[in-house]
C-alpha cells in the first residue's frame, strides 16, 4: 500500500514546481512518521473511495 502512495507521489514529484514538489516531500514524510495502522487504514479508505467512484 505504501508503495503505492509512493508512486503516486514520485509521478507528482516529475513536475517543475518547486512549491508543489516541497508540499509533495512534507506530505510523504508526514505519511511516513504516522503508525502502520494508520498508514493501512488511510490507503485502504482510498482504494475503497478510488474503487467506488470509478
Amino acid at each position: 500500500m505504501l508503495a503505492i502512495l509512493l508512486s503516486v507521489c514520485g509521478m507528482i514529484a516529475v513536475t517543475d514546481d518547486k512549491q508543489l514538489l516541497s508540499l509533495v516531500e512534507e506530505y510523504a514524510k508526514t505519511f511516513a512518521a504516522l503508525p502502520l495502522e494508520v498508514q493501512e487504514n488511510y490507503l485502504a479508505s482510498l482504494s475503497l473511495s478510488f474503487v467506488h467512484n470509478t
